[in-house]
């Protein structure tokens, strides 16, 4: 093939790489883009930096309105919350619940998710199987305590006087013991080889994928390569799977025996993984293993962690939930059965309020389009569009009054539980203003069918490990502050600062038996 031959193939190669943004870009660029007198450096800074402040200069200058922001992974378009609704109606089909995930925690390099054709396997588990064992009739609450009460004993021991404690890593101790006897099994949980693992996966997954979006695209292939950060999540993957490979082959063996398996998230997971002849079941078992870990351990922990953050400079909400915690035990016959924790309905709005104010994202509904979308108002949304809604609806004064910004405990609990108080979101059910409910409002936990899977066990565990903890221990801040440590903005990321330390004492009241 001669020189010129050569050049015009080259050049179709690259056309048909490049339309699909060219294309995006043409019809997108109706859209304001914010910031636009700035360079795409300086925006994508920013969005790095401070993502929070420019999410709510968009509202402020937008309105109910659409506009572009410029990300560490590209042009996102930012819906308003009027949208959501026809945006979650649409299928699958058309609106990708995936890719935009996948997108941003750099799937590319990470390998953080499971293969697609793997990741229905998740779902059951997490939404079926796990949420299944949370029902009174299996009973797996009162094991999830057990495990809660040791595991908290062995982080935090005993404070007689006012000690400083690096908060962050304890409770990773906590949770990743009490995630694992879900995941894998109360007796796996407790093994180093396990908990090391559990614990510093995730944190070495989401610091990797955090660091290589400080490149621009054509570098980060080589970034990924060389990065210590990388050869470490590519150790951990390899060592998980040498600890997770004889109990994978010996499950499957009972199996075959007819033996009766541990009633966990990985016997359901092999179960699934092996009525598909097409797979290797141990590669796939732990890949979904390793997002389920993943996932669970670092939402749940930071969940904690910023409730006993903002606990410590509010005494008097942290009795009131001691109060009702102890009142609940004793209606349970001091066992933490489903029923119990579905009866602390002032922690659950706490819980709520605080999530509210502190969301896991600065934005929700985050999607890809996978066709050209053309909504009721005449909202045209290309192909290959990244597309989300910012987390400003949670400081929305028409729906949470004058005073968005106060963390008020009672809320949630007021909303729930007074058939006179008003129904700001009209739901149809005042069930609806409890923690686990996805509501275009309170988008928490995503919203629609691919609301968080996992939000039932995660609430079970966050009250439990937040309930031993209170009926434990006093917390306050060092330096007798009221206000709160900051939460670290991360691009979309709203995470606590994991670096903080509190002061803890035990409570001088007989201990709460917990059974």
């Amino acid at each position: 093939m001669n020189s010129p031959a050569i050049l015009l193939a080259s050049v179709a190669l690259a056309a048909v790489a490049l339309w699909p943004r060219v294309r995006g870009w043409y019809y997108l660029r109706h859209y304001p883009l914010l910031r636009k007198e700035h360079s795409w450096r300086s925006r994508m800074t920013s969005f790095m930096a401070s993502a929070g402040s420019l999410l709510k200069e968009g509202g402020e200058k937008y309105g109910e309105n659409p506009y572009r922001l410029t990300s560490a992974n590209g042009t996102y378009l930012i819906v308003p919350n009027r949208l959501i609704d026809e945006l979650k109606a649409l299928p699958d089909s058309d609106i990708d619940a995936f890719r935009f995930l996948e997108n941003d925690f750099e799937q590319y390099y990470t390998k953080l998710f499971p293969p697609r054709e793997q990741f229905p396997v998740v779902i059951s588990t997490a939404s079926v199987t796990i949420t299944r064992s949370l029902d009174p009739e299996v009973q797996l609450n009162p094991v999830l305590s057990a495990e809660t009460d040791r595991s908290v004993k062995a982080a935090f021991g005993t404070c007689p006087e006012w000690k400083s404690v690096h908060l962050y890593p304890k409770v990773l101790d906590v949770v990743a013991s009490v995630s694992g006897s879900v995941l894998v099994g109360k007796d796996l949980c407790r093994r180093p080889e396990y908990l090391t693992h559990a614990k510093g996966y995730g944190v070495d997954l989401l610091t990797a994928a955090l660091h290589l979006k400080k490149y621009p695209a054509p570098l980060k292939p080589f970034v990924a390569r060389f990065s210590h950060h990388f050869k470490t999540i590519k150790r951990e993957r390899k060592e998980l799977v040498e600890f997770m490979t004889p109990i994978i082959k010996e499950r499957e063996a009972m199996i075959v025996r007819g033996e009766k398996l541990p009633l966990d998230a990985l016997t359901a997971v092999i179960k699934e993984c092996r009525q598909r002849q097409d797979w290797d079941l141990v590669e796939a078992v732990c890949k979904v293993q390793m997002f389920l870990i993943f996932n669970t351990i670092q939402t749940t922990t930071a969940s904690v962690t910023r409730l006993l953050y903002d606990l410590s400079t509010d005494p008097k909400t942290a009795n009131a939930l001691r109060a009702e915690m102890r009142q609940v035990l004793a209606e349970n016959g001091g066992v933490w059965t489903t029923k119990a924790l579905q009866d602390l309905k002032l922690t659950d709005s706490f819980m709520k309020e605080a999530q509210r104010l502190n969301p896991a994202f600065l934005t929700a509904f985050l999607r890809a389009t996978a066709v050209d979308v053309t909504l009721s108002d005449g909202t045209f949304i290309p192909k290959d569009t990244f597309v989300c809604s910012p987390n400003t609806v949670l400081r929305n004064t028409d729906l949470y009054g004058p005073e968005p910004d106060v963390l008020d405990p009672y809320r949630f609990f007021n909303l729930r539980t007074n058939p006179d108080a008003p129904n700001p979101f009209n739901h149809a059910s005042r069930e609806q203003y409890q923690y686990v409910s996805p509501t275009k409002e309170h988008m928490g936990f995503g919203i629609g069918k691919h609301a968080c899977p996992g939000r039932f066990l995660a609430a079970n565990e966050v009250k439990l490990i937040l309930s031993r903890i209170l009926l434990e221990f006093e917390v306050a801040m060092p330096d007798g502050s009221r206000e709160p440590y900051k939460q670290l903005t991360l691009g979309l990321n709203n995470i606590p600062d994991t670096s903080k330390h509190l002061l803890m004492r035990d409570i001088k009241e007989p201990e709460v038996p917990l059974v």
